[in-house]
């Protein structure tokens, strides 16, 4: 597979969109539910996952569920002053890369955000780019609510 980024305009927003694609067909993925979640690795507590957001950055990247094969964006707020959107940032850049592990899912009703499970990435690389696909050895949850 490949990645392959552009320009978008979602709600008035210049954004930049990043997309997973099939290197033999050329066809669209989705990184949430085209990816197998079980490690290439032979170990019951490895699992693969997806980098959003890449360490170092502020800027608030997501897997956009409501759209085809789920790109990857920055995620859009509404400025409580302007009533404008604007693409969302953190206040302070992330000390690790954060992404999610493909084929799971957070359960709304029992109070979930209805996303794939969150992974934060503790590994030796800081830098890993954004759909960066990588195996994960599980250390532990952290039992958060968004």
């Amino acid at each position: 597979m490949k990645v392959q980024s552009k320009e978008d305009n979602r709600n008035g927003v210049e954004n930049k969109t990043w997309t997973m694609v099939n290197k033999e067909t050329g066809a669209l993925m989705s990184p949430w539910h085209d990816i197998e979640n079980e490690s290439t690795f032979d170990d019951e507590f490895c699992v693969t996952g997806v980098i959003e957001m890449t360490s170092k950055t502020q800027n608030k990247l997501e897997c956009v569920k409501d759209l085809a094969h789920n790109p990857i964006m920055q995620d859009i707020t509404v400025n409580k002053n302007t009533k404008q959107y604007e693409l969302r940032k953190f206040s302070q850049p992330a000390n690790f890369n954060y992404g999610f592990i493909p084929r799971t899912w957070s359960d709304s009703e029992i109070g979930g955000d209805g996303d794939p499970i969150d992974l934060v990435d503790l590994s030796w690389k800081d830098l890993k780019p954004v759909m960066a696909v990588s195996d994960y050895l599980v250390l532990g949850a952290l039992g958060l609510i968004d």
